[in-house]
């Protein structure tokens, strides 16, 4: 792992913490998704500072996703060991990756997103008050929940496959 990757790993776990402290809490689904999507998005970044310094964009986890399927050293880290299994599970999360992503304010457009009201010209919606459908709490949809399962995997074992 090079300096870069530390750096953004770090702040990325530190995002993620935060993320799983907000999870379980009675706050705003606001910040949960705003840790959420940070936390993945810096992952991503931190992934792909082992191979040059990546373009700045918030549009970084479903390349990431792709990115990963055909790595077999991150598969055997994470302990999947059938290639078959590992490219099911990344097909079956890069949707919900593709959402989270989407949660991005400068992806989001004129619609939702965790951290500013919107659309941006009339603001008519706060995240405060918004019900985001992708997040249903600890009862969260079959995608979302093997989604987060992978985070706290790859979290958990990220020093040891970056």
């Amino acid at each position: 792992m090079n300096e870069q990757q530390r750096l953004w790993l770090v702040q990325a776990k530190s995002d993620y913490r935060m993320f799983t402290e907000l999870r379980h809490g009675p706050g705003p689904t606001c910040h949960v998704l705003h840790y959420l999507q940070m936390s993945a998005e810096k992952l991503a970044k931190a992934y792909f500072w082992g191979s040059g310094n990546p373009r700045r964009s918030h549009a970084v986890l479903l390349k990431f996703c792709r990115a990963i399927k055909s790595n077999d050293r991150l598969r055997m880290a994470l302990e999947y060991e059938q290639r078959d299994a590992w490219k099911a599970m990344i097909d079956g999360i890069s949707q919900v990756a593709f959402a989270v992503e989407r949660l991005a304010p400068d992806l989001a457009g004129d619609g939702p997103n965790p951290e500013y009201p919107w659309p941006p010209v009339l603001p008519a919606e706060a995240p405060v008050e918004f019900t985001f459908p992708i997040w249903r709490g600890p009862g969260a949809d079959a995608p979302m929940r093997k989604f987060l399962y992978f985070l706290d995997r790859l979290f958990m074992r990220s020093d040891s496959c970056f």
